[in-house]
């Protein structure tokens, strides 16, 4: 093979008149034969990176890619053209009808992997690569998408990528999970023109939630603010919880678990430190003062200032405090 990509390769190949009587054939016959040497040797680099990115989602799972060579037919036609993907299942060796007999998230990670290998095997010498996935995680649930960013990271660390979702569960947990890597969010609309139906798409950068609510406090709109507070301090006890394995109170329906059991636990727990002598202790994350000012701002602002409340006056400067506040939690919590 040459340099040349394999499609417009294959391409040439195709145009090629075949007629057994002219010289050319000759040289068809090399060129196919040249031809399947270089794919057998593609797909199997391919077949290899594809069973590393399907053993990072452990399914006990591995493809073979299966291509004999391409040969001229007594229909003087190019036969042979066909690649067998043949698919072992634990000790189940080339499973019969595998897309009947695998479920929808095994199906999914195969078609991925493979796709991924083949941009990995792709060769350029671009110094820009860019890499788009448009919601191809659709028939995997959340524990199977997970491994797909360690895959990217480990594996595509030298591409740009975009990555788009319709899915607000999947897009707040890629952003949990890729928050200090260099990941720039953002979410995009579709507004109507009201004179004549026109629609346009409307793109709304994803400012940090505190830095959102001071935007809001400035223009005066004092319970958008307290609602991007109340926001950040659910997303900072979370991330907090979720980064140092801290339990929380367990509830069979997760919808009702709330920002008091998060609370809780981090108020709670303990970190290793040191006595005035070099003792090992346990203290408390938190210190009393920290932990009343924010019960205090929950009570007097977070609450009350996301709901009606005509009998409740509100004011600028309990909002300003409040964000200054849980910034101070923020920093604790991202030191400790």
């Amino acid at each position: 093979m040459t340099a040349k990509p394999i499609g417009d390769q294959w391409q040439k190949l195709k145009s090629v008149k075949i007629d057994r009587r002219t010289r050319e054939y000759k040289q068809l016959v090399n060129d196919l034969n040249e031809f399947s040497s270089g794919l057998k040797q593609l797909l199997e680099e391919l077949e290899k990176e594809a069973n590393e990115i399907i053993n990072e989602f452990k399914y006990n799972l591995k493809i073979h890619l299966s291509f004999r060579k391409l040969t001229i037919t007594d229909k003087n036609e190019i036969g042979g053209k066909n690649i067998k993907l043949g698919i072992d299942f634990f000790d189940r060796k080339d499973i019969p009808n595998h897309h009947h007999f695998l479920n929808e998230a095994r199906l999914t990670a195969i078609s991925i992997a493979i796709y991924l290998s083949s941009i990995l095997n792709i060769p350029s010498a671009l110094e820009y690569k860019i890499l788009v996935l448009d919601d191809i995680f659709i028939g995997l649930d959340t524990s199977n998408r997970m491994p797909l960013l360690e895959i990217l990271k480990s594996k595509f660390s030298d591409c740009q990528i975009f990555m788009a979702t319709y899915d607000r569960q999947w897009y707040e947990l890629v952003k949990l999970c890729t928050k200090d890597s260099g990941w720039i969010y953002a979410e995009m609309y579709v507004k109507e023109e009201p004179e004549n139906g026109y629609e346009f798409p409307i793109y709304c950068d994803q400012t940090d939630f505190l830095d959102k609510a001071e935007t809001f406090l400035n223009e005066g709109d004092l319970k958008a603010s307290a609602v991007y507070v109340r926001s950040a301090f659910e997303r900072e006890l979370s991330k907090y919880c979720d980064k140092n394995g801290i339990p929380v109170k367990f509830k069979l329906n997760s919808s009702k678990s709330n920002v008091e059991d998060l609370w809780s636990s981090v108020k709670d727990y303990e970190i290793q430190n040191k006595d005035s002598n070099g003792n090992p202790i346990k203290k408390r994350l938190l210190t009393e003062g920290l932990q009343d000012r924010v019960a205090n701002q929950r009570t007097l602002v977070m609450n009350p200032y996301s709901h009606f409340d005509i009998n409740k006056p509100q004011f600028k400067s309990e909002l300003r405090t409040t964000i200054d506040i849980i910034k101070e939690l923020r920093k604790v919590l991202k030191e400790g």
